[in-house]
């Protein structure tokens, strides 16, 4: 659980217990990404790191997944996995409307974590934000490269799909 507040335009994110240096590690990784909002400092309590600060964007949420919503998601992992990491959340909610940065930190796993399982929820949340011609056109690419656990082959993939996608509203192209 996490207690989220915010003070003089700055989200301090505080969770039940200390983080972990992955948990800090994963926090900076995703902050650094060309989508995301950053952040600031980590909160401390002693010697514990118990959270993170973020600059407050009052903007709502994407509340349903696009094309060019898929397209952000896919220069995000492309980034990450670069470095080693991945994020397998598709929510469209963790993107803000009128930015479109990301403000979710907490799905980054690192690559050599990653198994078949969390591969699988990753296709279902896409199934469950993102229309299926959008999957179905997508998963090709994304699918087997997951698979191999290769940094290097999940990002040229990702980039691939965010290229192929480049323009696309709701009439998708062959990819």
């Amino acid at each position: 659980m996490m207690q989220i507040t915010v003070n003089n335009g700055i989200v301090h994110k505080i969770t039940d217990c200390p983080l972990t240096l992955e948990d800090m590690q994963r926090i900076k990784m995703a902050s650094l990404s060309p989508v995301s909002n950053g952040y600031i400092d980590f909160i401390r309590d002693g010697r514990n790191v118990i959270g993170w600060t973020e600059k407050y964007n009052p903007s709502p949420v994407h509340q349903k997944g696009t094309a060019e919503l898929f397209q952000l998601f896919c220069t995000h992992n492309a980034y990450l996995s670069w470095h080693g990491w991945v994020d397998l959340d598709p929510n469209p909610r963790n993107f803000f409307v009128d930015t479109n940065q990301t403000c979710d930190k907490g799905g980054l796993i690192p690559i050599k974590d990653m198994d078949i399982t969390m591969i699988c929820k990753f296709f279902v949340g896409m199934a469950l934000y993102y229309p299926t011609s959008l999957i179905e056109k997508t998963m090709y690419l994304l699918a087997p490269a997951l698979n191999t656990r290769d940094a290097k082959l999940i990002s040229k993939a990702f980039t691939l799909t965010r290229e192929k996608l480049n323009g696309c509203t709701d009439d998708l192209p062959d990819i």
